[in-house]
């Protein structure tokens, strides 16, 4: 299968991540709607909630063209003011939001654009040469483009009426016979549609950025009860006779993971945020401090890029479970499941694990700041 592409990773946030918080971090921006292909709806819209975003998102599913798409988003909107962008384009720049909001206040259509650098040719049939364009009154279209909501839902139906297709929201607007102002773009605001696109993308998030590594580890004793707790480690129930003691749900492998997280971005230990003493988390799952560990996380300005664990335990078999694992941490941290690792090994029978007294787990982390 094709790997979605908003969800490539660059400075340690997804490509969606990074446009949604544009947006949702700007004054001026009352809502975001999301419009999502149908077979990814369910996963990238859990996906978006977990990223903690202030302004209220509501989702759409996409339709059969771009069009239809973009159609269905604007039925959601109730806003006087709509821009609609590209979610491939995560360097945009808050001025930008901005500038397109104020032109509003003289057209009723803006688009931002950036001028032409190389000549253009106008090819023929043939293939020969059959005009070139003056350079200098030639632009690239970018988005976002912005709109009196009003008037592009009226520009769509009439255009979909008609049976036609465009390639932008401004051209369905021109065709409607509305004036549509230009906004000078950045070059920074690249559309990630390549391979080499995310590479060029990741030069420019990354300026400034700096790489920090954490380490975490955890052990727990299984009761000496059968049946008396339940074994979770990755948040999933392992089915096995005998858990762990703690005073959550002794996770080690979430602990662990959470451990590493803090040390990379020097927050201290799960211990401090989450004491032992406090009867508040007697017997929480850790998947829900593990979220929480995520948010200050973000809060600090890091993103994580990736998470490499292992847990290591003589009994019982592990691998089955993992798949799971993985997934639990991804979606609660709002990652992609490719920047989660998780392994299970043996000590071949030696230690504290291989005499089946408990389960421990060590976790790396790389993190961006």
């Amino acid at each position: 299968a094709t790997r979605n592409k908003l969800l490539e990773l660059a400075a340690g946030r997804t490509i969606l991540e990074h446009t949604l918080r544009v947006f949702d971090g700007h004054g001026a921006i009352g809502e975001i709607v999301l419009v999502l292909h149908p077979d990814a709806y369910d996963r990238i819209s859990d996906l978006v909630r977990s990223f903690g975003l202030t302004k209220p998102v509501r989702f759409a599913r996409g339709g059969s063209d771009r069009q239809a798409s973009v159609n269905n988003g604007l039925e959601l909107v109730t806003e006087d003011l709509v821009l609609i962008h590209d979610a491939a384009r995560p360097a945009l720049r808050p001025e930008i939001i901005t500038e397109c909001i104020e032109a509003l206040d003289r057209y009723s259509s803006v688009l931002v654009c950036v001028p032409v650098t190389d000549t253009v040719k106008v090819a023929a049939e043939d293939m020969t040469v059959k005009d070139t364009p003056d350079r200098s009154r030639l632009y690239a279209a970018q988005t976002p483009q912005g709109f009196r909501t009003s008037v592009i839902k009226e520009a769509h139906r009439k255009a979909a009426e008609a049976g036609l297709s465009f390639t932008d929201d401004a051209s369905v607007a021109e065709w409607a016979g509305e004036k549509t102002g230009i906004i000078t773009g950045s070059y920074d605001n690249i559309k990630v549609t390549t391979p080499k696109d995310i590479a060029v993308l990741r030069q420019i998030m990354n300026d400034g950025k700096t790489l920090r590594t954490g380490i975490g580890i955890d052990a727990h004793r299984f009761s000496a009860v059968p049946g008396e707790r339940a074994l979770i480690l990755g948040g999933v129930d392992c089915e096995a006779p005998f858990g762990l003691i703690g005073h959550s749900d002794a996770d080690v492998l979430v602990h662990a993971v959470m451990d590493a997280l803090l040390g990379a971005a020097a927050l201290g230990d799960i211990g401090v945020h989450f004491p032992p003493s406090d009867d508040a988390y007697k017997g929480i799952s850790s998947l829900l401090l593990l979220k929480r560990v995520g948010g200050l996380l973000r809060d600090k300005g890091c993103g994580i890029i990736n998470i490499d664990a292992v847990i290591i335990a003589q009994k019982p078999r592990l691998a089955p479970f993992i798949p799971r694992m993985k997934a639990n941490i991804a979606s609660v941290l709002g990652i992609d499941g490719d920047s989660v690792s998780v392994k299970a090994t043996t000590t071949e029978h030696m230690g504290f694990e291989g005499r089946k007294e408990g389960i421990s787990a060590h976790a790396v982390c790389m993190i961006e700041k």
